[in-house]
């Protein structure tokens, strides 16, 4: 036991001297969750980017201004950035794609308004987006459907106003209270038409208990979604470069000076396997305290996490250990090893979310290590799960992990006597 120890203190302390590799290893990953998670704006206060959008009024009658700054509500400025500009600009505009959709307000729009006479907003696009030109359309043709409405609704009054609009003099009192009466007695008119609502839609949210809370649906931290299936891949990185000391030492001769002394063969494995085992956990802890002061991510239970790390380190050591054993030379298992990794990443959800799958690649991803680490962590950092919740992902990883591991050391210590 005493040999053991010392030689894991010894792997852990020239791990500690030169930890280049393994800080690097752990920066991809980390960097990688930044990067998709920026991109995506993990900010739950601003969903979608600010739609650019360019108004060109050609018009310049009272009934275009107004149109004009319904773009530029309070409402609307959630979503819109909203930009006047100058006729016959705004084209050249959207097609440098410095703005994602354009709204052309024709000349004469409010005189053929008000004469119910047809008239045509024209929305130029921006190529090179696709779904914010598609929101701002979505809301423009909302808008002329409102105007379409309102037309109807409110003929006679338009009417009027559109008789008084060639009138220098101005409306007369009388004549503007004529105008009040009729649109209020026409809104009416419309409120017995559209009050009260023949259908409603209440939204709610039901939970149900039968199934995973990973399959809940809720509001999350982007982060927090990504953060277990590109560290998982990077824990497997970091493995495979502690395991690649054992065949790197057997074919320069350092293996075979040691075991020269009266130290076991079994006892040099493994001190191997158990010093990346606690190379990967100290990592993983690392990198979770990385990700609660910069990603923000909340770990709602810590004892199911810390169970988690142990567990996921178990499964990619015994994995990667039994990778290794079953080769000769450094060459094969960086190669063999490396097909697995990024086999188990790609079908385990690391790199494109298991859900995604059609249902017979997600048969096949329950196979990997990273589903159940990444369905793990996920539920405790995303759906606020406990250790009740992963009690099946800490069985699955830790028994897997524990033959694969003694299997490995079994194979090791055959080849190792050769």
């Amino acid at each position: 036991m005493r040999a053991l120890l010392a030689l894991i203190r010894k792997d852990l302390a020239r791990r500690v001297r030169a930890p280049a590799g393994v800080l690097l290893t752990l920066a991809f990953p980390l960097v990688l969750v930044a990067v998709i998670g920026g991109t995506f704006n993990a900010n739950d206060d601003d969903v979608l980017p600010t739609i650019k959008l360019l108004v060109e009024n050609r018009d310049g009658g009272f009934l275009s201004e107004l149109l004009s700054t319904a773009f530029r509500n309070e409402q609307a400025a959630r979503f819109f950035d909203v930009a006047l500009v100058d006729s016959g600009a705004g084209e050249a505009i959207v097609g440098e794609g410095d703005a994602s959709a354009l709204i052309v307000i024709p000349a004469g729009f409010s005189e053929k308004y008000l004469a119910r006479e047809p008239v045509t907003l024209t929305l130029v696009r921006n190529p090179g987006e696709s779904i914010l030109p598609e929101i701002a359309e979505s809301f423009a043709g909302f808008l002329a459907l409102i105007l379409t409405g309102a037309s109807r609704v409110l003929a006679e009054p338009l009417e009027t106003v559109s008789s008084l609009m060639d009138n220098d003099d101005g409306p007369g009192e009388a004549t503007v209270s004529s105008i009040a009466v009729t649109v209020q007695r026409a809104i009416k008119r419309g409120e017995r038409l559209l009050l009260p609502p023949a259908i409603d839609v209440s939204i709610e949210e039901r939970i149900d208990e039968t199934k995973d809370p990973a399959q809940q649906k809720r509001n999350v931290n982007l982060f927090a979604y990504l953060f277990p299936g590109i560290i998982a891949m990077g824990l497997l990185f970091v493995a495979q470069q502690s395991l690649r000391d054992l065949l790197w030492e057997r074919e320069h001769g350092h293996l075979a000076r040691l075991l020269a002394t009266p130290v076991p063969i079994r006892t040099v494995v493994l001190s191997k396997l158990i010093s990346t085992l606690a190379l990967l956990v100290v990592c993983h802890l690392l990198l979770a305290v990385i990700g609660s002061l910069v990603f923000h991510i909340r770990w709602n239970d810590g004892l199911a996490a810390i169970l988690l790390v142990i567990a996921q380190g178990v499964a990619v050591t015994g994995i990667l250990a039994f990778v290794f054993a079953v080769t000769r030379t450094e060459r094969q298992a960086d190669a063999l090893s490396t097909i697995v990794i990024f086999g188990m990443s790609i079908l385990g959800g690391s790199m494109i979310p298991a859900e995604m799958f059609p249902d017979s690649v997600q048969s096949v991803s329950k196979w990997t290590i990273n589903y159940w680490t990444i369905e793990g962590f996920r539920t405790i950092t995303v759906f606020d799960g406990g250790l009740s919740d992963i009690g099946l992902h800490l069985l699955i990883l830790t028994s897997v992990g524990t033959v694969l591991f003694f299997a490995s050391t079994f194979l090791f210590e055959r080849n190792l006597r050769r």
